[in-house]
């Protein structure tokens, strides 16, 4: 798919974060770490309408060992439907994104989710969760980069999702299965479901997109259109990784296009990965990435030449 010229931008500005990520680094938290690759399966659930689809799979990857990631609202609707996801994740830095989490499990004896939280999540967040295991994980961003020296951070887009699939890779995992990842709407006229958890498209006054790719039609707000640019770049840097994504949606389609087109590391959905792997970056954009991210956190970049292999590029707040 043609990439679209949307910009991400956090909800939250940069001092606020700060601010947030302080108050979450005096509480002690145990914090996540890369982890060495392994063969072992993982699947990363978004809250798209597809995944309401797919329940019967994810409960049978389960049941042969496969680990279950849930990000955001998919926590309480994988519950709901008998499944307990063995980690959740949230991102968000407002305090409405403990509404994803109603129904954490009491201390019975079950096992219970791993929560990875984002250090840039709201103390209101943390509060939610005294019972219960807690992770922090850091975000890389230009704005909290300095102040989060010496942590261990996790680049991946805007969105909860691409963050979640980076973090599956930093836990060693090379074969993802991806549910929910649709970055569209389902539904006709003005009954289009943005979520599996209820959430709705708000009628005229809310932007939405039409956009095209492989001779399909899709319905997607700036958000999810922006996901859809984000997690092509996103994925290509995931050295090592066999990409699988279950449904019919936007992003969905750009995967198995991706297949169709012999790309490596992409798979169309089926009971197996194939022997092909997204290969290692090359230098250049690692190089550039790296130039890129020193400059703007000297103040040098801001959206203008940078030396003489960088080219024009602009930088923008990430989270």
């Amino acid at each position: 798919m043609q990439k679209l010229a949307i910009k991400a931008k956090c909800i939250a500005g940069p001092e606020q974060r700060i601010e947030h990520i302080k108050s979450a680094l005096a509480r002690g938290l145990e914090e996540f770490g890369m982890s060495p690759a392994h063969g072992s399966e993982v699947a990363v659930v978004g809250s798209g309408p597809s995944v309401k689809y797919q329940i019967k799979r994810i409960r049978k990857m389960m049941a042969r060992g496969v680990m279950i990631l849930a990000v955001k609202g998919a926590h309480d609707f994988l519950i709901e439907n008998k499944i307990v996801p063995h980690a959740a994740l949230a991102v968000d830095p407002q305090p409405h994104i403990v509404k994803c989490f109603r129904k954490k499990l009491p201390d019975n004896g079950q096992r219970r989710p791993v929560y990875l939280i984002a250090s840039q999540c709201c103390p209101e967040v943390f509060d939610y969760f005294p019972d219960q295991r807690v992770i922090l994980w850091h975000l890389l961003a230009t704005s909290t980069h300095k102040l989060l020296d010496g942590h261990f951070q996790i680049g991946g887009g805007s969105t909860s999702g691409s963050r979640g699939i980076v973090l599956a890779w930093c836990m060693g995992f090379r074969k993802i299965h991806l549910f929910g990842f649709d970055s569209c709407l389902e539904g006709k006229g003005t009954s289009k479901l943005r979520k599996v958890t209820g959430d709705r498209y708000g009628g005229e006054k809310e932007q939405i997109l039409e956009l095209v790719c492989e001779g399909r039609r899709f319905w997607s707000d700036p958000a999810m259109s922006a996901q859809a640019n984000e997690i092509q770049d996103v994925l290509h840097m995931l050295e090592g990784a066999q990409i699988k994504a279950w449904g019919k949606g936007l992003i969905q389609t750009i995967i198995e296009s991706n297949s169709k087109k012999g790309m490596e590391g992409y798979y169309v959905t089926s009971d197996k990965f194939g022997t092909h792997a997204i290969p290692k970056p090359r230098k250049a954009t690692t190089d550039l990435t790296e130039q890129v991210l020193q400059a703007a956190m000297s103040g040098v970049f801001r959206g203008s030449n940078y030396g003489d292999r960088a080219g024009p590029a602009v930088v923008t707040e990430s989270g």
